[in-house]
């Protein structure tokens, strides 16, 4: 084995080339799930990824520079492996220094160790502003005003640790930079430090003072402010900081390569999300780059807009013009955001159908299902082949949310639940979701029946409709492709006419071969055992088994229903493609 010149012994990992070990640093880079297994870098192909440094340790660089000089050459000497920029709450906790101006004084010197050190490699930066302590608050005795009907709380003496001074001060320093900024992603709790953010991106004056000229590497673009429940809410809060007035690099002066060609404020963003986080809409189209040719494949592929309140939503006209400007968009969500019902039904009118071939994945999170059907009304995506219907509903809402309506739409392109399945709105769907969804058991038989392709299907806490409407009738088999059955919910789980389901499922040549059942998260936190097994059929079935709920009791259920129907053995069995034939036909 080689020695060093003072006669130690060189470790084999020491001897392999500087590049290799190199590379093993930046892979060492990426934190482990729970079993054991590396989180690889996403090329930003995982859809609703938040941050890339989400799945990254910020400590490693620091760990292999310090084990010896030839490793600490290497890392210094690695851009990629500074090149994940993460600043939380615990990185200014305990400064409340909140008029100092001074950067230094806020412990932000790892950001300008990243910044240094990455050379021009290109940055994601992730800034988690949210406290997990937050009281729900938004104002505190660090700024101008306190929260409502707490002001007579001698107790409390609650400060949020991220203040509007870190996330300014924070920005300063960034800013310079954003020309190989990458990826951003801001979260927060309160809207003050995402309002002071959207400031120092929108505001001219900010990106000048800081030469920020653009931002022609930013692919993605997540702001999320993580409270749901102001959404709620009809009138946003709180009230002087309602005003939209910035767009997030609206003020940046671009100029185009070629004069004939529009101008592309990000002209490589791919995936946008607004959470709880409103712009001026009618200026969103211009954030947004536009392909030049059907063969051009710039343009947004991922849009997520959740979380608004009523009075910061979008009018139709400006909802359907932001989608107008991503003809390549792959992926919709919409959850407790877009028009509202009846506002702007001229604009509604004049905008006519949206045209989105590449669409692929839809989530629709709605509190008002007639909403949703209007803006079902006006999509076309005619290659959907994942769909997810949510209701958004408030948790202690007392007034019955009928989805029915909603799920007619999908079956026939209209909502009066009588007609026929004639064309589905999603004849290519291979795969649904349905989440809190209360329909009648007709309303999700029509829906069911309209999906000839459809292979996998999750039912979480919908109403047990939902698992009878699953069962084939005389001649029609519900889902005839149907392989993979998820059900989520205490009640929808334990439901014993599942084995029924189940059992004339398989009986009529339409079994399925994967099938899971899942109590709810607060039961399911005493897991002892999960339980697989298969039946006779050779449906799978996987049982998640508590402190609550026993193998025993599923294995009666199930099979006392297969003991009812054992004569499906001896009937003549119905092929899949019998099915098929039906409803494609």
């Amino acid at each position: 084995m080689p020695h060093t010149r003072y006669g130690h012994l060189v470790s084999p990992i020491n001897r392999l080339p500087v590049e290799l070990l190199s590379y093993i640093f930046t892979i060492g880079a990426h934190v482990h799930d729970t079993d054991g297994a590396v989180l690889r870098p996403r090329l930003y192909d995982s859809r609703h990824e938040i941050s890339p440094c989400l799945s990254y340790s910020p400590s490693f660089p620091y760990l292999v520079a310090s084990v010896s000089t030839h490793w600490r050459q290497i890392a210094l000497t690695t851009p990629q492996l500074w090149s994940k920029i993460c600043l939380t709450v615990q990185d200014v906790a305990g400064d409340l220094s909140f008029e100092s101006d001074d950067s230094h004084s806020l412990g932000y010197w790892a950001l300008y160790r990243h910044l240094s050190r990455s050379s021009g490699y290109p940055l994601d930066i992730l800034i988690d502003a949210r406290d997990p302590d937050w009281d729900f608050s938004e104002y505190d005795i660090s700024t101008a005003g306190r929260t409502p009907f707490a002001d007579d709380d001698p107790t409390d003496d609650y400060i949020h640790p991220f203040s509007v001074a870190h996330m300014q001060l924070a920005l300063n320093i960034l800013l310079p930079h954003f020309p190989r900024c990458r990826s951003l992603a801001i979260l927060t709790d309160r809207w003050a430090p995402m309002h002071t953010a959207l400031q120092c991106l929108g505001s001219s004056d900010y990106l000048l003072a800081s030469n920020a000229s653009c931002a022609p590497l930013l692919e993605r673009l997540v702001l999320m402010r993580c409270n749901e429940f102001a959404s709620y809410s009809p009138n946003f809060m709180p009230r002087e900081l309602r005003a939209p007035t910035f767009l997030p690099f609206g003020g940046l002066p671009i100029q185009p390569r070629n004069p004939s060609e529009p101008v592309k404020a990000l002209p490589r963003l791919r995936y946008l999300t607004l959470s709880g986080v409103h712009v001026p809409w009618s200026l969103l189209p211009d954030l947004l780059p536009h392909p030049l040719s059907p063969s051009d494949n710039t343009g947004l592929h991922v849009l997520e807009l959740s979380y608004h309140s009523s009075e910061v939503r979008q009018s139709n006209t400006e909802f359907f013009a932001a989608l107008r400007r991503c003809p390549r968009l792959e992926d919709l969500t919409i959850r407790l955001s877009g028009p509202k019902r009846d506002s702007d039904r001229v604009g509604l009118r004049e905008n006519g159908v949206v045209s989105l071939p590449h669409l692929t994945a839809l989530t629709l999170g709605y509190d008002d299902s007639l909403a949703a059907i209007e803006i079902l009304r006006q999509l076309d995506a005619p290659n959907l082949q994942m769909l997810t219907l949510e209701d958004a509903s408030y948790p202690t809402a007392e007034d019955y949310q009928d989805s029915g309506p909603l799920l007619a739409f999908c079956s026939a392109g209209t909502h009066q639940s009588q007609h026929l399945a004639s064309r589905p709105v999603f004849p290519q769907l291979d795969t649904a979701t349905l989440h809190g969804v209360k329909a009648s058991r007709d309303a999700f038989r029509m829906f069911f029946g309209s999906c000839a392709k459809l292979r996998a299907l999750t039912l979480a806490h919908t109403a047990l409709s939902a698992n009878r409407a699953l069962r084939p009738r005389a001649e029609h088999c519900p889902c005839p492709m149907l392989t993979a059955l998820s059900i989520h919910g205490t009640s929808q789980a334990m439901d014993p006419s599942l084995g029924v389901t189940l059992a004339t499922r398989a009986g009529c040549g339409a079994p399925l071969r994967n099938v899971r059942l899942e109590a709810e998260q607060s039961v399911a936190l005493a897991l002892d055992d999960v339980v697989g097994e298969e039946d006779k059929y050779g449906q799978t079935i996987t049982r998640l088994v508590t402190e609550y709920q026993t193998a025993s009791y599923y294995s009666q259920a199930l099979e006392g229903a297969v003991q009812e129907n054992r004569d499906a053995e001896e009937r003549p069995t119905a092929p899949t493609a019998r099915w098929t034939q039906f409803y494609t036909s």
